[in-house]
């Protein structure tokens, strides 16, 4: 005689979650799963308060919260501090008061009612006004070359680079590059582009995504990325984790998930290409738009 056939499950219990708090954001995504949970929801949370400046890149918040009992496979969400300054208050005025007038005569304060640098709005860089072009690639960082990826401080005019674009790629002033959104890219294609003159110049602050240093960029750049399922250029320093970086190899379309955001403070040596075709410059897969032609 056969007995019945019985179903059983069985349950794999219940663990207190460890404290996630104070890590690196990759690190800590990796120890959640690692501990037997789920990766929940990642949030940023964005300051510009001095004392955050040591919490940037970490983790200062989740839920559940520590030493919460709970199910494996729970999801565990975390929330990642991004520190940001605004450089003139660093220094502990306005610029408008510098230039012995203050903002209040137009009725607002620019900066904080439209939420953005004013230079970007009106075309133009302040450093460019003082004949100094600041939106460059660090001279270590990796540029790809019909020959492959090459330091940015060893290429010359006698190099050529491979370019990224696409059909309605914006090539404008900066006002309309980064009011520039799109739900799809169309007709994405590598393209060969001569470089015409190499400039070297020197930053304070570079940026670097997911810990890799070979795309490193000054925070002047505008970087292609997919936020949110639409497509957009924004500077360095405001790609925020969770923005997919967009990149193309072999005429074919990738994302890369940021990570993490690191804002580095330092003096730079940082590479100026002009190039004969213009295109996005590939820095080790991420695609930068390096330089206005309109300019």
């Amino acid at each position: 005689m056969f007995g019945k056939l019985v179903k059983y499950v069985v349950a794999k219990g219940m663990k207190v979650l460890p404290n996630f708090i104070g890590r690196a954001s990759a690190q800590a995504q990796t120890d959640v799963v690692s501990e037997g949970f789920t990766l929940g929801n990642v949030i940023t949370s964005v300051s510009g308060e001095e004392a955050e400046a040591a919490n940037d890149g970490k983790v200062i918040g989740q839920t559940p919260a520590v030493t919460t009992p709970a199910d494996y496979e729970t999801p565990v969400d975390l929330t990642i501090r991004q520190f940001t300054f605004t450089p003139f208050g660093v220094f502990g005025f306005s610029p408008f008061q510098v230039f012995g007038f203050s903002p209040v005569v137009f009725g607002f304060t620019p900066f904080t009612v439209f939420g953005f640098s004013p230079f970007r709005v009106f075309g133009f860089s302040p450093f460019r006004v003082f004949g100094f072009s600041p939106s460059c690639i660090d001279e270590e960082s990796s540029v790809l070359t019909i020959d492959g990826y090459k330091k940015a401080k060893d290429i010359t005019d006698k190099d050529t680079l491979v370019l990224s674009t696409f059909e309605e790629m914006p090539i404008a002033n900066i006002n309309t590059i980064t009011q520039w959104k799109s739900t799809s890219l169309k007709n994405v294609k590598n393209i060969n582009s001569k470089v015409t003159y190499v400039k070297v110049h020197e930053v304070d602050n570079t940026t670097v995504y997911n810990n890799n240093i070979l795309n490193r960029i000054s925070n002047t750049e505008d970087v292609l990325v997919l936020r949110d399922n639409e497509y957009l250029m924004v500077r360095p320093d405001d790609v925020v984790l969770g923005d997919m970086l967009v990149k193309v190899i072999k005429d074919q379309e990738v994302h890369e998930l940021v990570t993490k955001v690191e804002c580095i403070k330092e003096k730079r040596n940082v590479i100026e290409f002009g190039r004969e075709v213009f295109g996005l410059v590939d820095v080790d897969g991420i695609l930068i738009y390096h330089m206005y032609p309109v300019d």
